[in-house]
C-alpha cells in the first residue's frame, strides 16, 4: 500500500510551507500538491481555510513548478502530483501547464471538477508527455462510467469514498467501500487510490487491501495549527500501519 498525502502550496505561507512538504515526503511515498483555488467546491472546511490562507500567501499554479522543481532535487525517488481545479490551468493554457510540469520532473495531476467526458483531450497530451492525469469515480458510479474513467485516467485512479466533501470522519463504512473498490479495480485494471475521510491509523488497517490512501484534511489541521511535531508523529504512526500491513 502507498501513502499519498495532500497539503496545499504555500499553507501557512510560502517559505514555512517548504518545511512541511518535506517533512510529508520523509514519509509519503506520493505527494499530493493542492493549488490554492479561490473556490475549491470539493473540499470541506479544513482545506478550503487552507486555499484563503494561500493564496493570501501568493501560492498559486506558476509558483507551484518552482516547488515541485526544489522538491524534486531532495525527493527524487518521491512521486508529486499536482490537484488543482480546471480554472487555474485553462487561464494558464492546457499545454503550457502541461509542459512545465514535465520540466520540473512532476508526475502528474487530478483536477476534481474536470470530469472524464471533457477531460479526454488534456488526457492524451498529458500520457504523449508520460504525465499521469488521475481522475476521479465515486461511490454512485456505474460500470459504464468506471470504464470511461478507466480509459481516460493515466497509471491511477481516485477512488472518492464517501459522498460529499473532503473532511475528517470518524468512522468510514469500509464493507461498502471495499465493494465499490474492488469493482473500480476488477473494471479498470489499474492502480486505485482510496480518498475522503482517512485520518487515524484504525482506517489504514481496515482500509489494507487498497493499492494507495490519501490522507489530507488532517494532516492540514496539523499546518493550520503550525504543529510540526504533532504531523511528524501522526505520520511516523501512519507509515508504520503501512509497512506493518505489507508483511
Amino acid at each position: 500500500m502507498k501513502l499519498v498525502i495532500y497539503a496545499t502550496l504555500c499553507d501557512p505561507n510560502c517559505i514555512r510551507s517548504m518545511d512541511y512538504l518535506k517533512t510529508i515526503l520523509d514519509y509519503a511515498d506520493i505527494l499530493e500538491l493542492g493549488i490554492p483555488f479561490s473556490d475549491p467546491l470539493a473540499d470541506g472546511l479544513t482545506i478550503q481555510k487552507a486555499h484563503f490562507r494561500a493564496l493570501k500567501a501568493g501560492g498559486n499554479l506558476k509558483k507551484s513548478f518552482e516547488v515541485v522543481s526544489k522538491l524534486k532535487e531532495s525527493f527524487p525517488e518521491k512521486k508529486i502530483y499536482i490537484m488543482t481545479y480546471y480554472n487555474p490551468v485553462f487561464k494558464y493554457k492546457e499545454d503550457k501547464f502541461l509542459n512545465n510540469l514535465k520540466e520540473v520532473n512532476g508526475d502528474g495531476f487530478i483536477i476534481p471538477d474536470l470530469p472524464a467526458e471533457e477531460g479526454k483531450e488534456l488526457s492524451e497530451k498529458a500520457k504523449a508527455l508520460n504525465l499521469d492525469p488521475v481522475f476521479l469515480a465515486a461511490p454512485t458510479s456505474d460500470e459504464n462510467r468506471i470504464a470511461l474513467i478507466s480509459k481516460v485516467s493515466g497509471k491511477n485512479i481516485y477512488y472518492v469514498s464517501l459522498t460529499g466533501i473532503t473532511g475528517v470522519r470518524e468512522s468510514l463504512d469500509f464493507e461498502n467501500i471495499k465493494k465499490h473498490y474492488l469493482k473500480v479495480k476488477e473494471i479498470s485494471n489499474k492502480t486505485v487510490w482510496i480518498g475522503f475521510g482517512i485520518s487515524k491509523k484504525e482506517h489504514v488497517r481496515a482500509l489494507n487491501f487498497a493499492d494507495a490512501i490519501v490522507i489530507g484534511s488532517k494532516v492540514v489541521s496539523f499546518i493550520e495549527k503550525d504543529d510540526i511535531k504533532g504531523l511528524k508523529n501522526f505520520l511516523k504512526e501512519i507509515r508504520e500501519e503501512i509497512d506493518a500491513s505489507s508483511y
